[in-house]
């Protein structure tokens, strides 16, 4: 029996670097007997298929061969409940099924949701973003990954469940490697690793003062046009050039005045979920170092207070990247 690999994320797990791998590689995969099917397929990865998934609309799988080893990946399917999980078993039940799972710390992960949160359109600070998840824990996704470990472990067996320490794997730079060293007789060495990879795999967060710009952004132009998503975003990237460096510069320096570090990662849930991670799973976690683990649970953020807006000077340097970023609107 062939194997299915369902690559379920979640969010902020490396997802589109390991999906722009996978397309670029899909000749390479073949050879070694690996579909990345076209099935389900959109942008990069096959997030069609979660609404069939919960449509209930997998009666006939169409188009994929039972004679090969399937990659299936999307982000979204962290999203599943078990009777989700339960009809995809029951579904694609000609392959034996093996889960990829990317296990993130929360701390980490909720700084960069919050960041993609306000390129998205949002404007929430990260006070209140993190806050919004902590005072309902025991309920939470995003802070506390064992819950889903074992409701995938109940549906596909704990075998079945190949875990990958996101946070070693970014001491390490190792995500691609040790994702494609679960796929058994695909050789790392033949995997392309193209520019657009490079960069993706080079790419940083963007600066914290950029980010407050955007947030300001965001909730000006939608109260002043209606701007809904990433437009802010986009907009603000496409014309990064034309901004005035005098005013970002004085932005900058009033955020930095107001950085405040903080450690986050060690709060109950965070000890809660790992120990159970850890009790349950430390045998399915590839890349699995007991020396670091503890290490990789705090972190210490930079974040800012809101208290950097309130300056005049502050206001006029606003005006001026607002009134950039509104003309192009405008005129697009």
């Amino acid at each position: 029996m062939k194997k299915l690999y369902l690559h379920v994320g979640p969010h902020k797990t490396g997802t589109t670097l390991i999906q722009k791998c996978l397309i670029d590689n899909r000749s390479v995969l073949a050879a070694a007997g690996y579909d990345y099917p076209n099935n389900y397929f959109s942008y990069l990865g096959h997030h069609g298929l979660w609404s069939k998934v919960k449509n209930r609309q997998l009666d006939i799988i169409e188009g994929l061969d039972v004679n090969r080893n399937i990659i299936l990946s999307s982000e979204n399917f962290a999203s599943f409940d078990q009777s989700d999980f339960e009809y995809i078993r029951e579904s694609f039940s000609a392959w034996k099924i093996v889960v990829i799972y990317s296990w993130r710390r929360a701390g980490s992960k909720m700084y960069s949701l919050w960041q993609e949160h306000v390129k998205q359109g949002g404007e929430q600070g990260f006070y209140e973003y993190y806050h919004n998840e902590l005072a309902f824990p025991g309920g939470s996704k995003l802070l506390n990954s064992f819950p889903t470990l074992k409701v995938l472990a109940t549906c596909f067996g704990k075998s079945a469940i190949k875990v990958i320490d996101y946070n070693e794997c970014q001491a390490n730079d190792s995500l691609l490697s040790d994702f494609f060293g679960i796929l058994q007789g695909v050789d790392f060495l033949n995997i392309a690793l193209t520019d657009e990879v490079r960069r993706t795999y080079a790419n940083k967060a963007m600066s914290l003062y950029e980010i407050e710009i955007i947030r300001y952004l965001n909730m000006v132009l939608r109260e002043k046009y209606g701007c809904k998503g990433d437009t802010v975003r986009t907009l603000y990237l496409a014309n990064r050039s034309k901004l005035p460096e005098k005013e970002l510069k004085c932005i900058e320096q009033r955020v930095s005045k107001h950085l405040k570090c903080i450690d986050v990662g060690n709060y109950f849930i965070d000890r809660n979920s790992q120990f159970g991670i850890l009790k349950e799973f430390s045998s399915q976690i590839v890349n699995f170092n007991p020396e670091q683990v503890d290490k990789s649970l705090i972190l210490t953020l930079e974040v800012t207070s809101s208290g950097w807006l309130y300056n005049s000077d502050i206001f006029e340097a606003l005006a001026t990247i607002e009134a950039i970023v509104a003309a192009e609107l405008q005129s697009g």
